[in-house]
């Protein structure tokens, strides 16, 4: 059993009166600048996510873009010397499915994850705010360092200790407010302030996230083959692909079944951020004009998104494998072209092996 936490307020401990009231001041100016949820934990090691870790690596359910360095993991003060605490903050990101340009067979669709600004610039916008109102308000001497699911240290398990959810069977930190659509960043800070006290919470164990995952990433409660994701497979560089084409439904970049199907998602409010709003031209994209998209239209029409730092060739692949499985006829020209044309020898070797789907 993975054991998980919701935060319960400051603990007493030694900390003197001042140190909770700068807390409550920090916390104060978050909700000020829309951070939805925030969490207090000591800046220590986290041996506790040492065993976990090794045995996912050693199970090689690692996606290969995590630090190598185990320890650069799980101690925030090799990152900072003078850290005392972490802040850890959550925005939402949740969003209803809208438009009946979601059924049109010529579109897919991009994860939530990816609607909206790219949450990197929204997260550590806020982080800077946060730090800029430590220094300016608090003390001027500070030192902070700003964390955005690209750092070293493991994020989900700091938010988690933090109070800010606890863990799902599908490993997502799900909020008790706002579910699992969540944006995860953090501020190291030499700031000593009163960590938070949770008390002990768990995944409600329907197992629908396990079910439902198409390609069985989901290998157990609490643990997930990274490189089965059919999130991880869409983001992959290569023209393979024809061995998850008939798992795919829409997906042109990333996948939520796992959080669709949640119940811990099925009665929360709607995200209140602007920056994450998008009209559905961008997050339902058309198939067929993903294939001949040049690199500046593209960047025009999805690059202020998240999911773009991958470039526009996962995007292709999938709605080649889209095309291919759904039979769309009407995309044969420009596969076609593909398959003759494209400077990409795996992308030509993809078209022509779509083209002959679609004559078939």
């Amino acid at each position: 059993m993975r054991l998980s936490y919701i935060s319960k307020g400051a603990k007493s401990g030694n900390y003197n009166m001042d140190s909770k009231i700068i807390k409550q001041k920090i916390i104060d100016f978050s909700k000020s600048i829309g951070i939805d949820a925030i969490g207090f934990i000591k800046a220590e090691v986290m041996i506790e996510l040492k065993d976990y870790l090794l045995e996912h690596k050693h199970n090689g359910y690692d996606s290969g873009w995590e630090e190598d360095n185990l320890d650069n993991r799980i101690n925030p003060n090799l990152h900072m010397k003078d850290a005392k605490s972490i802040i850890v903050i959550a925005v939402s990101y949740q969003s209803r499915e809208s438009g009946t340009i979601k059924t049109d067979p010529n579109r897919g669709r991009i994860a939530k994850v990816s609607w909206g600004q790219d949450y990197h610039k929204l997260l550590h916008t806020k982080l800077q705010l946060l730090e800029n109102f430590i220094v300016d308000n608090i003390d001027t001497s500070s030192t902070n360092i700003a964390f955005v699911d690209t750092g070293p240290l493991v994020d989900r398990g700091i938010a988690v200790k933090a109070g800010i959810g606890f863990y799902g069977y599908n490993c997502n930190v799900i909020n008790h407010q706002f579910g699992s659509c969540i944006f995860i960043g953090s501020l190291l800070t030499s700031l000593d302030l009163p960590p938070d006290s949770v008390e002990m919470m768990e995944c409600m164990k329907c197992n629908k996230c396990i079910a439902a995952c198409p390609t069985q990433a989901i290998v157990a409660p609490y643990k997930i083959n990274s490189k089965q994701c059919l999130a991880y497979l869409t983001l992959t560089k290569g023209e393979a692909g024809n061995e998850y084409q008939n798992k795919l439904t829409d997906q042109v970049y990333g996948c939520d079944i796992c959080q669709q199907v949640c119940p811990h998602n099925s009665d929360v409010p709607n995200h209140t951020h602007n920056e994450l709003n998008e009209i559905d031209e961008v997050k339902y994209p058309d198939l067929i004009e993903l294939l001949t998209i040049s690199n500046k239209d593209f960047q025009k029409k999805y690059g202020h998104t998240s999911g773009v730092w991958r470039g526009k060739k996962p995007w292709q692949r999938n709605a080649l494998l889209l095309i291919g499985q759904r039979k769309l006829v009407g995309a044969i020209p420009q596969v076609t072209f593909m398959s003759e044309n494209d400077p990409r020898k795996d992308m030509r070797d993809l078209a022509a092996c779509i083209l002959k789907q679609l004559n078939t």
